[in-house]
């Protein structure tokens, strides 16, 4: 099977028939050519798809760049909102983890990680200034 030319169909039908939301019929915005694999954010790299087409295509995207960690982690969560096979939901989550991840990503979730050891310690200083907290007493006293 030809992936590209049936991933190049569903996007040339969706755009011929100048699709708008709000008409009745429900669409999901779709990138052509995906932003992880160097894809823009205008207008004429966008196309509304219905759901299903929207999943076909993230589903070919995956077989066309196969080394893209970007297009199977939105797969995985394309899968984890609707049904699939648990077969092809352990095919790729395998495959997720022979792609590694980009330096960028690294940077991203290690700053994530470090905001968040930051908010949960200011959290836990608010909490043990506060008068009502009592960490001895497992946890909030109530006001009488």
């Amino acid at each position: 099977m030809n992936h590209q030319k049936v991933y190049e169909s569903i996007i040339q039908k969706a755009k011929t028939e100048y699709r708008q939301k709000g008409k009745g019929i429900y669409y999901e915005c779709h990138h052509i050519k995906p932003l992880c694999v160097g894809g823009s954010n205008e207008d004429n790299n966008k196309v509304l798809l219905t759901a299903k087409e929207h999943y076909m295509c993230h589903k070919l995207l995956v077989k066309i760049y196969p080394n893209s960690r970007g297009l199977k982690t939105a797969l995985y969560y394309f899968i984890n909102k609707h049904t699939t096979s648990l077969k092809e939901y352990s095919s790729l989550k395998e495959s997720l983890n022979l792609v590694p991840m980009s330096k960028k990503t690294c940077e991203k979730m290690s700053k994530t990680k470090q905001r968040l050891k930051i908010e949960r310690h200011k959290l836990m200083l608010r909490l043990l200034e506060s008068s009502n907290y009592d960490p001895w007493q497992g946890g909030f006293r109530r006001n009488r």
